[in-house]
């Protein structure tokens, strides 16, 4: 998943250079998948490039993303913890 360290120097370009379509849409970095009885989302966290409101592309994809399920468990992953006793 796409994290801080991507949107250093030249930007995250290198980062879907090389996952390509396994990282999700070039430029967004969030994306979900089935795995067995889960459904797994993947966040991009780094909401000061993007915008991380419920009002932001990637808020109305995800509750568009979470209606369409029909899993029991869904697994949300980003890159940067909730909370942190770190700078970063």
């Amino acid at each position: 998943m796409v994290g801080n360290h991507e949107y250093y120097g030249d930007g995250p370009d290198a980062y879907w250079n090389y996952f390509g379509d396994r990282a999700g849409t070039r430029g967004e970095g969030w994306y979900s998948f089935d795995g067995g009885a889960w459904h797994v989302v993947v966040l991009n966290s780094e909401c000061a490039q993007l915008g991380g409101d419920a009002d932001s592309d990637q808020g109305e994809w995800l509750a568009a993303d979470l209606a369409a399920s029909s899993t029991q468990c869904t697994l949300a992953a980003f890159h940067r913890p909730r909370f942190s006793s770190g700078d970063e």
